[in-house]
């Protein structure tokens, strides 16, 4: 009998135990979802900060700002301004530009990338004038006609690009006239040259001639040379000048030939009167109107190669430096510059040109570049034609056609990335 009560009380001792553990789960069940919780054990969304933790920073503008926006931020506490500065749009005045940063006002303390901010503050974008660059100096250099003397210091500087009314008095500080004479304009170069007018630019080193006249005699009437040009000339925008009425060809034709230039391989061949089908200009033409003349280019020929009815069939010395190919020629002959080490920089070649044989520039090692952007008619290149010339050469082509091809496969190793194409 004793035994079964001690299990009787051992069962009754484990029940109880149960029972005050349940209880205790529900207690905090209850405690831990019944009651809210305090403002202590309420957990915090780390990614939005606390008010608290945000400064304002007020943008202020300093003298020739114009704009400074937003006038006020906040930003996180702590930021440094190398975080801060790309959010805030500053304008300046014209002629001004942006001078850095200060705290509350222009004197106050500088304001660096590294500055950072715990607490609200006053941000003030400072501005100082844009500093002018230096402009490009020219010298221009005086001489004069009969009955002008120059002084000994003949020469003074200019900004380059200025025009004459803005520098001519530094020319006529330089001269003085005989007794009985005075100025009677000035021309460039001689006393042939073409006419100096008050809108002249002047964009680099120049002489410039004075003029004198008897006093009291007229100025000499003046007229307008309008110049053009034919096929590979290229004429100036500004394409005309002035000279005095009854002036000769031979004195003023400076004038003319100052605005005009020609493609590579070309040079003058002559002026006519109003086109290319006009009367031919000689020395002696005699000008007293206003007048048209017109340029004509020829192939520039090269005494030292050697062609033959449109071949080039090599040269008479080995050549150096850059090459044009003369206009006219259709054909480079096999090997015709094979081994040229001297050639270097640009080889051009022309429009007429058809066929280049094969090795015709092998082992021309010293050439940077081949421009065949003239050569619409080209159909062929042969085997191994540029063999061995630089690794880096380039080989400008006109974009379209076949040209591009023709290189790559004419067995040089000329790779694509060598090869340029323009419009």
């Amino acid at each position: 009998m004793t035994k079964r009560k001690d299990t009787k009380a051992k069962a009754f001792t484990c029940r109880g135990a149960e029972a005050l553990i349940t209880a205790a789960l529900l207690a905090a069940v209850f405690l831990f979802t019944g009651c809210p919780q305090s403002p202590e054990n309420q957990t915090q969304n780390p990614s939005v900060p606390p008010a608290e933790q945000k400064v304002t920073l007020t943008v202020a503008k300093g003298e020739h700002v114009q704009k400074a926006e937003p006038a006020s931020l906040t930003v996180d506490k702590g930021s440094a301004w190398s975080a801060i500065k790309g959010n805030i749009t500053v304008t300046y005045e014209a002629g001004w530009e942006a001078a850095g940063w200060k705290f509350d006002s222009a004197a106050g303390s500088d304001i660096s990338d590294t500055t950072v901010f715990n607490e609200n503050k006053t941000v003030v974008a400072l501005a100082k004038a844009q500093v002018a660059p230096v402009p490009e100096k020219i010298t221009i250099t005086v001489t004069g006609g009969e009955h002008v003397t120059v002084h000994t210091e003949n020469t003074f500087t200019a900004d380059k690009g200025a025009v004459w009314q803005d520098i001519r008095s530094g020319a006529e500080a330089l001269v003085t006239y005989e007794a009985g004479w005075e100025a009677a304009g000035w021309k460039f170069d001689s006393a042939a040259g073409s006419d100096i007018s008050d809108t002249t630019v002047f964009n680099e080193n120049k002489t410039v001639v004075a003029l004198a006249k008897a006093q009291g005699a007229p100025v000499p009437e003046k007229i307008t040379i309008t110049v053009t040009g034919g096929e590979h000339v290229t004429v100036h925008t500004k394409n005309t000048f002035t000279a005095d009425k009854g002036a000769v060809w031979q004195d003023i034709r400076s004038g003319a030939e100052a605005l005009v230039t020609y493609e590579t391989g070309w040079e003058n061949e002559g002026w006519k009167f109003d086109d290319a089908a006009g009367i031919d200009v000689n020395d002696a033409a005699l000008f007293n109107e206003n007048k048209t003349v017109f340029a004509s280019a020829k192939p520039l020929v090269n005494p030292n190669l050697r062609i033959e009815g449109g071949v080039l069939k090599g040269y008479n010395e080995t050549p150096s430096g850059a090459l044009v190919i003369p206009a006219g020629v259709t054909e480079i002959a096999e090997c015709a510059f094979e081994n040229c080490t001297e050639i270097t920089g640009t080889v051009v070649l022309p429009a007429s040109l058809k066929h280049i044989d094969w090795g015709a520039f092998k082992n021309c090692n010293k050439v940077t570049a081949f421009d065949f952007t003239q050569c619409i008619q080209l159909t062929s290149i042969g085997y191994e034609a540029f063999k061995n010339c630089k690794a880096d050469a380039v080989f400008t082509v006109k974009a379209g056609g076949n040209r591009k091809n023709l290189l790559l496969n004419s067995k040089s190793d000329i790779k694509a990335s060598q090869i340029t194409e323009v419009p």
